[in-house]
């Protein structure tokens, strides 16, 4: 089984302290460092040695990711994110939204 792709991708993660939820479960955020909001901002390279498929790709990535605690029970997060692709030199982007729970056992 030979390489099938090649990723690059480094993003700058910035994210906001939880001001005015100082009696929130310490324990259900410690995970994600105690930030309630993050933004994300990132570039990336990817390609792949498919013969049936040569195609390289340059993306923008804008990404926000609210935190929302639920006492005692886990936690509701979504994400937007947005990417702006440059596919063998045609521009494309699409909306990514994602929605999960967590919860630690």
């Amino acid at each position: 089984m030979g390489l099938r792709d090649i990723q690059l991708v480094a993003h700058l993660d910035i994210g906001l302290l939880p001001y005015f939820r100082a009696n929130t479960d310490r324990s259900l955020v410690d995970s994600y460092g105690l930030r309630y909001l993050r933004f994300r901002a990132g570039v990336g390279y990817l390609t792949g040695p498919d013969p049936d498929f040569t195609s390289t790709e340059w993306r923008g990535i804008l990404e926000l990711t609210p935190l929302i605690p639920l006492t005692k029970i886990g936690l509701v997060l979504f994400r937007a994110r947005t990417e702006f692709r440059w596919i063998s030199g045609d521009f494309s982007f699409r909306f990514r939204p994602r929605f999960w729970f967590e919860r630690m056992f």
